[in-house]
């Protein structure tokens, strides 16, 4: 899914009064996560504050790496999820995908 469609997919839900995500885990890939922190930058903090607002992130250590080739954009992340709750996973393989989304249904 891309960053529009979560953003208003989340918006329609949290009018009818639910959560837009499942048991409230997000997964952002880099690109998410770089487009989350240059509209943060651009002037859209307020906003990007309210879609992450307590929301619980998993970062996996694959993108962070990708994120230390950017640190005009790592320099920003903490600033980005602020409101949220990040947690950093480590990425052994691709297989760990299938592992830690079946943990969590």
């Amino acid at each position: 899914m891309d960053l529009e469609n979560a953003i208003r997919l989340n918006e329609q839900e949290s009018l009818k009064g639910k959560d837009a995500s499942f048991s409230n885990w997000w997964f952002f890939d880099t690109n998410c996560i770089s487009e989350l922190i240059k509209l943060t930058q651009n002037g859209y903090e307020s906003k990007v504050h309210v879609f992450l607002n307590d929301k619980d992130i998993l970062i996996l250590s694959s993108v962070v790496e990708e994120l230390r080739k950017r640190p005009d954009l790592l320099d920003k992340f903490d600033k980005t999820f602020s409101t949220a709750n990040p947690y950093l996973v480590s990425d052994n393989t691709r297989f760990w995908y299938t592992d830690i989304f079946n943990f969590f249904e």
